[in-house]
């Protein structure tokens, strides 16, 4: 079950430059991951949440895209030289882990041993891309030149 709540501010500056900022506060909680688990196991539809009861023991609790703080901030400026700069950025909570035991010797590691995603969390994640444009003019025509750095850090 996903709650959240998010606040989102946006300003434009007349045709110069544009920004938006956005905090969601959320939590995901559930007894599995989905058609595809995140503990590896990849055939869609196909998982072992469900096929034996002692698996479902401490299964229900904060799944694997659980994340309770997002922060994005995206904008641009176009500078006097006519130079475009974008940029968006993002601050995410990390996954919540797990402590996962064996069933069986043919099943491998699939019963929780304490409530799923009561066992810390993954670093935090952050991330920014740059984009940068310049138009040009070719006769009666405009070219945008565009380049992108992804995961500028």
């Amino acid at each position: 079950m996903f709650r959240g709540i998010e606040v989102l501010a946006r300003k434009s500056f007349r045709e110069k430059a544009w920004l938006q900022v956005s905090y969601l506060y959320s939590s995901l909680r559930g007894n599995y991951d989905g058609g595809v688990t995140a503990g590896g196991q990849t055939d869609p539809g196909i998982t072992l949440a469900f096929d034996y009861p002692d698996m479902s023991r401490n299964a229900y609790g904060r799944v694997y895209l659980d994340r309770p703080h997002d922060f994005r901030v995206d904008g641009f400026y176009v500078t006097p030289l006519k130079l475009s700069v974008g940029v968006q950025a993002y601050v995410q909570s990390g996954a919540p882990l797990n402590r996962i035991g064996y069933f069986s010797d043919w099943q491998g590691a699939a019963v929780h041993l304490v409530k799923q995603g009561t066992a810390g969390r993954l670093p935090t994640l952050w991330g920014a891309n740059l984009t940068l444009g310049y138009p040009l003019r070719l006769g009666p025509t405009q070219v945008n030149v565009q380049a992108n750095v992804y995961n500028l850090f």
